[in-house]
Parts: structure tokens; sequence; C-alpha cells
């Protein structure tokens, strides 16, 4: 049940992403923190299904070290991205 719930809060922030990158596209707007804070939520559920995975041995242990390191810097650094971009918004 808690995957499940995983999932869909990873396919919602993937959608936001993907209508965030579309919408910035056509109007040449950009909407600061919603594009970096919606990929570093997909990352971390990429990584909380993949130590599931893992746990019943579905997924190698190479492959979930890897996973576990790329989506872990990804998650943080697009974070840390969304922080700056929200402090350069309430710094104007």
């Amino acid at each position: 049940m808690k995957i499940k719930i995983i999932r869909i809060i990873a396919l919602i922030a993937a959608v936001i992403a993907i209508v965030t990158s579309i919408s910035t596209m056509i109007t040449g707007v950009a909407i600061p923190v919603v594009m970096p804070l919606s990929i570093s939520v997909t990352m971390i559920s990429l990584l909380l299904t993949t130590k599931k995975q893992f746990e019943e041995g579905k997924v190698k242990k190479d492959i979930w070290q890897v996973t576990r390191i790329l989506a872990s810097l990804g998650a943080i650094s697009n974070f840390i991205i969304g922080i700056l971009q929200l402090v350069n918004v309430f710094s104007k």
C-alpha cells in the first residue's frame, strides 16, 4: 500500500514537471521552484521504489547502489536549485 502512494506521488510530480516544462517552452515564462522541486520528488520516489524492489530481490545490488547514488545526487541538487530559485524570487 505504501509503495502505491509513493508511485502516485511520483506520477503527480512527473506530470507537474512535464507540464511546467511545456508551458515554459510555449509561453517563455518560467515558473521558479516548481520544476526542480517536482523533479526532486520524482527522484526520491525512484529511490524508494528501487529500494523496495531491492528488498524484494527484484533488483540486483549493483543496480540498487548506482540508483541510490544517482537518485540521491539528483534529488539533492534539484532541491538546492529550487531553494536558490526561491531565495532569488524573494530577494527581488
